[in-house]
């Protein structure tokens, strides 16, 4: 990566940005990195379902979709503070609890534009886990 940006990809997809994200928060070397996330727009690239590719930074671009949370985690790991914190809100806004006979606990969900029933996973970073269930307190509960 020594000052050589022009040999890295002009794109990633989605999966090689999320393991690229799993490996630098293993390794806490999320700050070397991010700074290459940005220079090449590669989540700008991702938002509205790809649909906007040349937007660079303009978080109000995210669509809550079923891949919501993944591009959650990459914003979070990257510390892209306008991408986190709108598609958070925009889960934390949209996040209902289910609560089932069958089960021991209710769980969070939310219905992407897609209109389909995705859960939250447990595996999200606890600091942004906690800020969905918090919200969720006041959620509409339905069976």
């Amino acid at each position: 990566m020594h000052y050589k940006v022009k040999d890295l990809p002009s794109n990633l997809s989605k999966t090689e940005l999320v393991d690229l994200a799993m490996f630098c928060d293993k390794y806490d070397v999320s700050a070397v990195v991010a700074p290459f996330v940005v220079i090449k727009n590669w989540l700008g690239r991702h938002k509205c379902g790809g649909q906007h590719r040349e937007l660079s930074n303009e978080a109000q671009h995210w669509e809550l979709s079923n891949e919501a949370q993944d591009w959650l985690f990459v914003a979070y790991v990257f510390d892209m503070e306008e991408d986190r914190e709108y598609i958070l809100n925009m889960l934390v806004i949209n996040v209902r609890v289910h609560e089932n006979e069958k089960e021991k606990e209710p769980y969070l969900f939310y219905v992407s534009d897609e209109k389909r029933k995705v859960n939250v996973r447990a595996s999200l970073p606890d600091v942004l886990l906690k800020r969905v269930k918090f919200s969720s307190d006041d959620a509409l509960i339905t069976k």
